[in-house]
């Protein structure tokens, strides 16, 4: 009796053996969708091929994101290289930013509330799947009045902290700029 397993991807042989087997490592040529099926041969007569399953290889998603809020409108971003690239897209809340070459950089944002960053590592058509998001509060720091001193008739005199990074306030008197 002999017997013989034959391997297709994507309905190309891809390897044949003989015996008794039930598992075994394939390779694929690059990254994407994949098709698999076995059909076996025993005595010279081929069985009807198995179901097919599919199998997306893809590239390995960036790791260790970390984000830092500089100043008033930046966020400091690094991570962990992806195997096999360095073209990245960097997600932040729905706008994307493509950046090559490198695994740090420094995105300007103008939105102001909590930011949600993940990164997706890019190699031709392919892509990973997204990084661990991580997140970012970007809110604007708010001046606290310190002082309010009565001056003559009715006009006072309205102290506040700095905001480091803003040069323009303005100031409500009863919701009235």
């Amino acid at each position: 009796m002999c017997l013989f397993y034959t391997f297709y991807i994507n309905n190309n042989l891809r390897a044949t053996f003989a015996g008794n087997i039930t598992d075994t490592l394939l390779t694929v040529d690059n990254y994407g969708a994949y098709d698999f099926y076995v059909k076996y041969t025993k005595d010279g007569v081929d069985s009807y091929p198995s179901n097919v399953q599919q199998a997306t290889f893809r590239i390995p998603a960036p790791t260790g994101l970390s984000a830092e809020k500089v100043g008033i409108t930046d966020i400091s971003l690094s991570w962990n290289a992806s195997e096999y690239t360095n073209n990245y897209t960097v997600y932040v809340n729905d706008i994307s930013y493509n950046v090559s070459g490198t695994t740090n950089t420094t995105i300007t944002v103008s939105d102001f509330r909590l930011t949600t960053i993940r990164i997706v590592a890019e190699i031709a058509n392919y892509s990973s799947l997204p990084s661990d998001p991580v997140t970012v509060d970007m809110s604007l720091p708010v001046p606290s009045i310190t002082d309010i001193t009565d001056v003559v008739g009715f006009q006072a005199t309205v102290s506040w902290s700095a905001v480091s990074g803003i040069s323009e306030y303005i100031v409500n008197l009863n919701d009235i700029s």
